[in-house]
This record gives structure tokens, sequence and C-alpha cells, in this order.
């Protein structure tokens, strides 16, 4: 089969379309012939080589992935597995880890997959949504849901939001009621993302996000000791309830003094640097939480897929990429100019 792989890190030069063995699945294992394969900004790290991470060479890059079932194992077919069925798979192997780090990827023609990592695709969704899902939609429900615990009414402050995960947090807090205010780098992007749903928008290179989210929402104040008891969440509060930002770098000070107090500040990474100013002052005396959330479960994405089955979400696609092409897919990924995610189409007689 063809396969894009690389066999030592480095930059883009590093890859290449080569042919490669056909996978063999174990008992409790499928081999998926893959539809798309989703890019993520992790793909660039781990390509570049990822610390305190083993990454096998040589590596099929590619974590998010849709395709159609060719093969089961015996244990995978009692369980229910069976050719042709539709799936997206979710990017961790119990026995090898996360696809396209320390288990293979799936930007090659055939993917084996255990078969827990199977999650079903139904007919009216399409693969080539179902493999924009897993890695931006994921973590940004399970970061907005599981950990954050927003709700319907709530107003959200998203950094970085004309991305792949930025884009996914807009798209769930409108489609779960809730007010997103979108901060992004440019008058094309603030476009985008008011098509999103996004209720406001700060153009950071026009205006200052401090001062933007302090003109919609007010400025945040301390708790008043006398009046109100440790633990209190000043809803009605100036300020918005929840601010997300996996941007990092010098970000994270103006963003912390756009949330109320008693409100919750929540990261899934920093794209901008880990290093962050912060003064803890405003923490402990608008009595802040910060949560940090990584990764998602298969029940996530599951609930993601009938949410498109149900019309209530669509993943939005910047560009689809043949696999021969793959290397200008990874240059528009690098150029960070996407807005939405980027395909690769492996199969081309895939919907």
């Amino acid at each position: 089969m063809l396969g894009v792989t690389y066999n030592e890190h480095g930059g883009l030069e590093r890859l290449a379309l080569r042919r490669i063995a056909d996978p063999e699945p174990a008992d409790d294992e499928v081999v998926v012939r893959v539809s798309y394969v989703g890019l993520n900004a992790v793909d660039l790290l781990a390509l570049r080589g990822l610390p305190r991470v083993r990454n096998p060479l040589p590596m099929v890059p590619g974590g998010d992935v849709a395709g159609v079932v060719e093969r089961a194992g015996r244990i995978a077919e009692q369980a229910g597995w069976r050719p042709g069925d539709r799936v997206v798979v979710y990017p961790t192997h119990p026995r090898e880890g996360i696809n396209g780090e320390s288990a293979l990827g799936g930007l090659s023609e055939l993917m084996r997959c255990h078969m827990s990592q199977l999650v079903s695709v139904p007919a009216a969704v399409a693969l080539r949504d179902a493999a924009a899902l897993p890695t931006a939609y994921g973590a940004a429900a399970h970061m907005l849901f599981d950990v954050g615990e927003c709700k319907q009414g709530e107003t959200v402050l998203v950094l970085g939001a004309a991305g792949g995960v930025g884009t996914a947090v807009v798209q769930l807090a409108q489609a779960h009621g809730m007010t997103a205010i979108a901060a992004v780098g440019s008058a094309s992007k603030a476009r985008y993302v008011s098509m999103l749903g996004a209720k406001h928008v700060i153009d950071t290179s026009e205006q200052d996000v401090m001062s933007a989210c302090h003109e919609l929402y007010g400025r945040p104040s301390a708790i008043d000791r006398e009046t109100h008891l440790p633990g209190h969440t000043a809803v009605n509060s100036p300020g918005v309830d929840v601010v997300v930002n996996f941007v990092g770098g010098n970000t994270w000070h103006p963003a912390l003094r756009c949330v109320r107090a008693g409100g919750r500040i929540l990261t899934c990474g920093a794209l901008a640097g880990h290093m962050v100013d912060l003064d803890l002052r405003y923490v402990w005396s608008l009595q802040l939480q910060i949560r940090g959330a990584t990764g998602w479960t298969p029940e996530v994405q599951r609930d993601l897929v009938e949410l498109v089955r149900t019309e209530r979400l669509r993943p939005v696609v910047d560009g689809v990429f043949p696999m021969e092409d793959f290397l200008s897919a990874y240059e528009k990924l690098e150029s960070r100019s996407a807005m939405g995610k980027i395909l690769i189409q492996v199969d081309p007689e895939s919907d």
C-alpha cells in the first residue's frame, strides 16, 4: 500500500509518499481502508520530535482518521465489526498509544486499529465530516463540558477562535446555548467566526482583548468579603463567565482580567508558549478557577458524531487535499493560515 512516512525527525522535507507493507490485524483489531485524515498542530510537533515520547521510526503520521472496515480479526468480528462498516477512529490504541506519535497513524491506504478505537459513522454523516471531529472537536468538547462544566446562558471568551480547536469551541458553545466572544487576529478571520455564530468578535490586529471585553461585559471586581461568603460565584458580576485560552504566551494576563469573580479559565494547550505572565492577585481576589484539560474519550467522540447526524453541528473544513499533494496540506498547516480543519483525502472514491 501507499503511505506517507518519515524516517527521521525534522521538517516537512522528511515526509515522503512511499510504498509500505499492508497491516495485519490481531484478533481484537481491524484494518480500516482510510478515506480521510485530518491534520492537527500536534502532527508537526511529532514530526520534529516530542520530548519524553517514544516515537518509533519510521512513522506514519495522522491521528484523525475516518474510513471503512476492510477486515476484522476473530474477536473484533465476534464483537460485531464487519467489512463495510463506516467508522471514525478514536486515536489511541490501548496497547501502543497515540496514533501518529507512539503508534502508527492513518495517512496511508490501510490502517490497523484496535476494535475499542472504532466509533460508528451513520449513513447520514459524511466520512469527510467525521474525520474533522476527533482532535479539535473532541478536545474542545472535553474542555468545555467535562472539565469546564459550561452550560447554557454562560458567556465564553475564546482566544485563537479561528483555528481548529477555536472553531470547535465557538460552534459547540453556540450549539449549547452559550454566548461566544471570539478573539482573532485579522479582519478575514473576524468575518469567518461571525459566520460560525460568535455573538461578538474582537479583531486583535485593531483592538486590545482586555479593553474590548471590558467594554462589552464590564471590568471584573474583587468579591466583597463583607457581603459574600467564601466560594460565592458572583454570577451577575462584571466580566465573562469563562475564558478559553490554549494560546498561552503573553495572552494569559489580559485574558485573566476579563473573567468575572468566581469564573473559570480553561486551557488545553499553549501554542504561543508555555511560560506565561500571571498575576496571582487576580486569581485569589476574584476566586478564579484555572482548569486544564487534555484528551477526550470515545464517548465524547460518539456524542460529536450524533451532533453532526442531528445537524446541530457541522465541522468546518478549510481545505481537502489529495494524498499525492499531502505536502501542500502540511505547508498550509505549518503556515497557521487555515480557518477550520485541513483534510487529506486518501481514497478518492470516499464521500
